[in-house]
């Protein structure tokens, strides 16, 4: 049986980024394809905040706001549930939502570390295998990202 991975739906080209654009990563959605089924998701956009949307950030307290608005988008996002059967997931790097250890954490005005955006961290805390696209460059992450899969899939 193929494993079903969930993939930030801005990395299989649909146009769900914060300013409506796309980042697609043809080369790693074709190698992802040869063994995995993706499945597209945006937290955002799932949470409701739509496209376009104001940018959002991590605070340091682990609130998700509106950069400009303040709004507080955390319980919004910490409800959005990885899709069905998934056996991992390959992110966005640097996302608020989607970041995998990559992404910036504000406090004061500035960045003052980086870590998981929520829907990364959320994932993890679930025990699947999460990496972004920049933690998939190499061939050597590729190869044990896959093997991560592979084996949480047959452990389901």
């Amino acid at each position: 049986m193929t494993p079903r991975v969930a993939v930030s739906a801005c990395l299989l080209g649909e146009p769900v980024r914060y300013d409506g654009g796309r980042r697609p990563a043809e080369d790693l959605m074709e190698w992802l394809s040869r063994w995995a089924e993706p499945v597209g998701i945006c937290p955002e956009v799932a949470a409701g905040l739509g496209v376009p949307r104001e940018p959002i950030q991590v605070e340091v307290d682990g609130r998700v706001v509106g950069v400009s608005s303040r709004t507080d988008h955390t319980a919004a996002l910490a409800a959005i549930a990885p899709p069905a059967g998934v056996s991992g997931a390959v992110l966005q790097a640097r996302s608020p939502s989607c970041g995998v250890g990559s992404t910036p954490i504000w406090g004061g005005g500035a960045v003052v570390a980086t870590g998981d955006g929520v829907f990364a961290g959320s994932l993890r805390v679930a025990g699947l295998p999460v990496a972004d696209r920049v933690g998939l460059e190499s061939s050597e992450a590729r190869d044990a990202f896959r093997l991560a899969v592979l084996a949480t899939a047959s452990a389901s």
